[in-house]
């Protein structure tokens, strides 16, 4: 971000990090503040300011936002297939589950923002590996 500013800011909403990581970046000017956010101000879709549950006022031009990963994961909930601490049904690298013939791709097994194009990626590779799998068995 230092290409684009040199005034940043990383707050981290009531959650801590490590001292070593709050070093580094204090000594590369960027402050940190781990108060949680109580408030976004804006006016038409623009950042002007956060507000922190302290009460101090931070104005800004612009932000990014960490996204919470979560999972609505209904069929995996509904199957025996081994769960991760997320919801998510682990796999392994070709997508097969803890139960035998049964596969998952996309955000049902990925800790990571939904993306149709990475779903559809790892589906061709589930894909894949069930042909492969049908292949083996029969043979």
């Amino acid at each position: 971000m230092h290409n684009l500013s040199n005034d940043l800011i990383v707050a981290t909403n009531g959650n801590e990090i490590k001292e070593n990581e709050r070093r580094e970046l204090e000594e590369k000017g960027i402050n940190v503040i781990t108060e949680k956010i109580k408030e976004v101000k804006g006016d038409n879709g623009i950042l002007r300011s956060v507000v922190f549950q302290n009460g101090i006022e931070v104005e800004r031009e612009a932000g990014f936002i960490t996204p919470s990963n979560f999972t609505t994961n209904i069929i995996g909930q509904g199957l025996t297939c081994d769960l991760d601490e997320h919801g998510l049904i682990v796999v392994d690298h070709f997508g097969r589950t803890s139960e035998k013939n049964v596969y998952s791709a996309g955000d049902a097994a990925q800790p990571a923002p939904t993306e149709i194009v990475l779903s559809e990626a790892t589906g061709i590779q589930v894909a894949m590996t069930i042909n492969s799998d049908i292949s083996i068995e029969k043979f």
